[in-house]
């Protein structure tokens, strides 16, 4: 596609965030290469008892996921307050991938670290949910660009 698709939603929405390390909101396109990013995605649902959702987060490509199961990932404390409760997790290179279900309406968060390791301009996929069974209850963040610039 030659643009980003426009936001979408019927029945969930969801957003993407980029933060740094200590909460505060980034800006995509003013990314240093090392920066430890932090990646918020909000997820609201419109109805209750909403199963078998599909969070998928593709990454631009100057973005590699720093995995939480690894001795050397960064730990940051406060991370931990994730409201989103995943039944499964799929780390890949290339995107995040969460599995959960929803009990009462409202706004979920899923927090994951991602370290900037290339320099460049990439595109943002947009953030895509939906549940595996019912497609027609979806969510679509527009996407956009990432800027990496080079360590100072």
């Amino acid at each position: 596609p030659e643009k980003p698709p426009e936001t979408a939603s019927n029945g969930l929405a969801v957003e993407r965030t980029f933060l740094d390390r200590r909460g505060g909101r980034l800006d995509p396109e003013r990314i240093r290469q090392g920066d430890l990013v932090v990646v918020r995605l909000t997820l609201q649902t419109k109805q209750e008892n909403v199963k078998n959702v599909i969070l998928a987060d593709l990454l631009p490509a100057g973005l590699e996921i720093e995995n939480p199961r690894l001795a050397t990932s960064a730990s940051l404390g406060w991370l931990s307050g994730n409201s989103l409760r995943p039944t499964y997790l799929d780390i890949r290179d290339d995107r995040l991938i969460v599995f959960a279900d929803f009990g009462p309406a409202g706004t979920y968060h899923f927090y994951y670290a991602a370290r900037a390791v290339s320099r460049g301009t990439f595109v943002l996929p947009p953030l895509r949910a939906e549940c595996m069974y019912e497609p027609e209850v979806y969510g679509v963040s527009s996407g956009g660009k990432v800027t990496i610039s080079e360590l100072k």
